[in-house]
């Protein structure tokens, strides 16, 4: 759930703050089994005082369960006013700087999302908004809490770009390589392909039209990521799942990991500095939030 810029002031830490003084977040979360789960979700936006004081806050609780930890969190536009990158590296910082870091934090950036649009089988146009959702339940329906874990593993980061291709054709396509290309020609996160060291494939529709998909797929991968290291395909038939397909679609999900893979890292570290040293002139040491934990970002991203 969001909040006005009137309900915590735009700051990540009143966000916290009332996150912590609100015990019903815990609650309810317990009475709906989170604890139990094999994987949790939890998407929030990085920009404003809610998603990044409530989000890593609930993250911090939910380090402790055993399941499988997969974030999913929204860069701000670099149009946004300097506050929202100083929320978006404290954010970072705190979820950088626990014990547990995610099995998975797939990185969106805002200004790559906002308009971008797809079709759904029905030939409806779908906003951003559903994208991300069509997206999310993709990585429900695949149960990729486990892949997307060993993945990271593997690269030594849990940072990850995503990509997609929805709704593509292959009778108009033509082969998995060229949707995969449409994939990689729009992503959703600032990616350096010559960085990526491992990269999961999710691939969802009538497997019928992709007789040599994995010898494709590793030739697509080995062709475009210079630096990889692993890369797996994970395949779901239209029969049987809730995902209604047409004969001949299929949907695609990039998620690429490795290093230096976030173009926005200057830009929020300069946010945040410049808004620090507002900060540290207006305001009281009450609402400065400057954790021990923000050096785990810069040594995280500069490792």
């Amino acid at each position: 759930a969001g909040a006005s810029k009137g309900g915590t002031h735009g700051y990540t830490k009143v966000g916290e703050t009332m996150a912590q003084s609100d015990t019903r977040l815990v609650d309810e979360g317990r009475k709906m089994g989170l604890h139990l789960a094999e994987t949790c979700y939890t998407v929030f936006a990085l920009g404003g005082g809610t998603g990044s004081g409530v989000g890593p806050f609930l993250l911090s609780l939910s380090s402790e369960w055993p399941s499988k930890q997969l974030v999913i969190a929204l860069i701000p536009s670099s149009k946004e006013a300097p506050i929202s990158r100083y929320n978006t590296f404290c954010a970072l910082g705190r979820i950088f700087g626990w014990p547990r870091m995610p099995d998975a934090l797939i990185l969106i950036d805002v200004d790559k999302i906002s308009g971008y649009r797809a079709i759904d089988v029905s030939g409806n146009l779908q906003d951003e908004f559903q994208v991300l959702a069509r997206m999310v339940n993709m990585m429900v329906e695949m149960r990729v809490g486990e892949p997307l874990s060993k993945i990271g593993q593997a690269s030594g980061t849990c940072h990850l770009s995503p990509a997609l291709a929805l709704t593509h054709d292959m009778e108009i396509y033509g082969s998995l390589a060229n949707v995969l290309d449409s994939a990689l020609a729009r992503p959703l996160g600032s990616i350096d392909y010559d960085t990526v060291t491992t990269c999961l494939t999710l691939v969802i529709g009538d497997q019928s039209v992709l007789p040599d998909a994995e010898k494709e797929f590793s030739k697509w991968a080995n062709r475009n990521f210079r630096s990889l290291k692993s890369a797996e395909l994970l395949k779901l038939p239209k029969e049987g799942n809730a995902i209604d397909m047409r004969r001949g679609v299929i949907d695609v999900a990039i998620f690429m990991g490795g290093y230096n893979l976030e173009g926005h890292l200057e830009t929020i570290t300069s946010g945040f500095k410049e808004y620090g040293e507002f900060f540290s002139e207006r305001t009281t040491e009450a609402v400065v939030y400057r954790p021990d934990e923000l050096t785990k970002f810069e040594s995280y991203f500069n490792n």
